[in-house]
């Protein structure tokens, strides 16, 4: 039978702690990831392409009680076909003797994370509303029924309601996954984390290519600006992308794909406004009071949170007039 899907055991990497605080609109992500995190509901992460669902899931897994269980992920593009099932919830041939476990049977203890959860096929949508309802699951050959003990985090780019509506997809099921629901907001909802995205994927990757990596502020600007139609994930892409051509490991506006000079953001906030220096320096200037606000002011925090040293960050602060002291938490 053919393996169609994707499934990780154990450990998964993405924590909370990746994810970059300097921004109002990740840190409510951070704040209801972690309230899923302590729920046994289900949990439907919704939003546009590459806005890190699979990675917000992941950190939810690794913040629960079931961090050492099982992460099993499904694509459920994969598994429109009916004729799949005996893979999702098995059947005559897929028993412990041979060694042969479901895709459900796999996460038991753990997490099951099914991605793009409106193509799953109807017959599998009642399979996994019994599982969430009844903590069990019905073989195909429907002669046992088979305990199942995981938390489910569902992903969604499409409407599900209106599906609903056209008899596309299971009401009850989307009633028991709308329990828990968080949007990601695209990134050019989420410019003020852009910075720091960058900086954390510039680290991340001066460990996999043993070299100092380091990006213009003019460039950093260009980058802030554009409207990242594929989000995040686009904007790891370019990012690697020029680390692998840059010259002795600085990356110049110059470098920059050309697509991204014509490519401006389309939000409330004016493309030309942004493109300027100026928009660079208020840009650069929220991030750290927002983490400021976030860490209470601690200089060291706030470098680790920005992706810069601490002698950069004095200097930055300084440069615009941030003072970390107004920031402590008083007890």
């Amino acid at each position: 039978m053919r393996q169609l899907m994707t499934s990780q055991l154990g450990k998964v990497s993405h924590t909370f702690a990746h994810m970059p605080q300097d921004d109002p609109q990740t840190r409510r992500l951070i704040h209801f990831g972690r309230q899923a995190a302590r729920s046994s509901f289900p949990v439907l992460l919704c939003g546009e392409e590459g806005v890190g669902k699979a990675l917000l899931s992941q950190a939810i897994h690794n913040e629960s009680e079931r961090a050492a269980g099982p992460y099993i992920a499904v694509n459920c593009e994969l598994y429109g076909d009916a004729a799949l099932a005996e893979e999702f919830i098995g059947g005559d041939r897929t028993d412990n003797e041979n060694g042969r476990l479901s895709r459900l049977e796999l996460a038991h203890g753990g997490t099951l994370f099914l991605e793009k959860i409106e193509y799953l096929a109807v017959e599998l949508q009642s399979a996994l509303l019994q599982v969430i309802k009844q903590g069990v699951i019905t073989r195909l050959d429907a002669r046992r029924l088979i305990p199942i003990d995981v938390k489910v985090i569902a992903t969604t780019t499409a409407d599900l309601a209106m599906l609903v509506e056209q008899n596309r997809f299971s009401r009850q099921l989307y009633y028991a996954l709308h329990a828990f629901e968080i949007t990601i907001p695209p990134l050019r909802m989420r410019r003020g984390s852009i910075p720091a995205l960058v900086n954390n994927k510039l680290r991340s990757l001066e460990k996999r290519f043993s070299t100092r990596l380091k990006i213009d502020d003019d460039a950093l600007a260009r980058l802030v600006s554009c409207a990242w139609p594929g989000n995040d994930f686009e904007l790891y892409s370019v990012i690697e992308n020029l680390a692998l051509s840059s010259d002795n490991g600085r990356i110049r506006v110059s470098d920059l794909p050309e697509h991204l000079f014509t490519e401006q953001a389309t939000d409330d906030v004016s493309a030309t406004r942004l493109s300027t220096s100026l928009s660079f320096a208020e840009v650069e200037k929220e991030a750290i009071i927002n983490a400021a606000q976030v860490t209470g002011g601690r200089i060291q925090e706030m470098s680790a949170l920005l992706g810069i040293g601490r002698t950069t960050l004095w200097r930055k602060m300084k440069q615009h007039g941030i003072d970390a002291g107004q920031f402590k938490r008083r007890v």
